[in-house]
């Protein structure tokens, strides 16, 4: 009970309801879309390429509805992809990596962590989370977090900020079956996916401040990239995103699966989850030395 509170108090207070609204979206998409198809057959026949978008969207849902017990399977077969162009990292693999995953699983009384793996090609994100529901996980990180790394040690502030990214993913259940049973239309849809994308973006953003309350070049990593992230002053940055955003920075973000990294760097100092005077007295140095 005590953990399911904690894990209320990090989620962002309009996260439940904004999981709500989605999730009615993305049922109204496609029931939208079979009505149109019953109830409009001549329009449809007018407008050639909507038709086409609407007869495959039918039949998505209707193959969605067929393969729902098939769910565990083809996240299985997710997994495996993973496993086979990846390198799973533990205690004789990397253990620098590994040990930072077993100790941020140790504060959250976790005793089995997720399996870790490193990859070139399993994911196109930065890092990325999954789970399964035999109750298996996995955190899969891309090799671009260690861009211009000569030693694990000199990264750990960020690579720590990542897997706590990570698994707040698992544990707020962002990466749940379920998310991708229920909102799978509505995450592809630019614009209407933004509100969801964000709220789950900061929420995860806490948890991983609360492991890592050192770790904002977790956050300047996905800004500047590995080769850069070393010269970067980081206490200069803090200044500039702290200044405050832009007019067309809302506008700018439409496009974005989440909210702007800057957005997301205030949101942790404002909420409390960085401590701002502190990091910068901590920070003001060249960025190179800051581990």
């Amino acid at each position: 009970m005590r953990r399911n509170a904690e894990l209320e108090r990090i989620r962002h207070p309009r996260e439940r309801r904004v999981l709500l609204l989605s999730a009615l979206a993305n049922a109204g998409i496609v029931a939208g879309v079979i009505a149109t198809l019953v109830l409009a057959p001549d329009w449809l026949a007018a407008h050639h390429r909507i038709q086409q978008l609407a007869e495959r969207v039918r039949t998505v849902a209707i193959v969605a509805v067929l393969i729902l017990p098939a769910v565990t399977f083809l996240r299985r077969s997710r997994l495996a992809l993973v496993r086979e162009n990846s390198v799973r990292l533990g205690r004789d693999q990397v253990p620098e990596i590994f040990s930072i995953l077993e100790r941020q699983c140790s504060a959250l009384g976790i005793t089995d962590p997720p399996e870790l793996h490193v990859s070139k090609e399993a994911t196109s994100e930065l890092s990325n989370a999954m789970s399964f529901v035999d109750g298996r996980q996995a955190i899969v990180l891309r090799v671009d977090i260690f861009a211009g790394l000569e030693c694990i040690e000199g990264r750990s502030d960020a690579i720590a900020f990542v897997l706590g990214y990570e698994l707040g993913r698992l544990r707020l259940s962002h990466a749940s079956w379920w998310q991708d049973l229920y909102l799978g239309y509505l995450k592809r849809i630019p614009v209407l996916r933004l509100p969801l994308l964000t709220v789950e973006t900061l929420s995860r953003d806490r948890h991983a401040a609360l492991l890592a309350p050192d770790g904002i070049r977790g956050l300047i990593l996905q800004a500047s990239g590995g080769e850069l992230l070393p010269h970067v002053s980081v206490g200069a940055y803090v200044r500039q995103v702290m200044q405050g955003a832009s007019r067309w920075s809302r506008l700018a973000a439409l496009a974005r699966h989440g909210p702007h990294v800057s957005s997301r760097v205030r949101a942790l100092y404002r909420g409390g989850f960085f401590h701002l005077d502190r990091d910068l007295a901590r920070l003001e140095q060249p960025a190179a030395i800051v581990h």
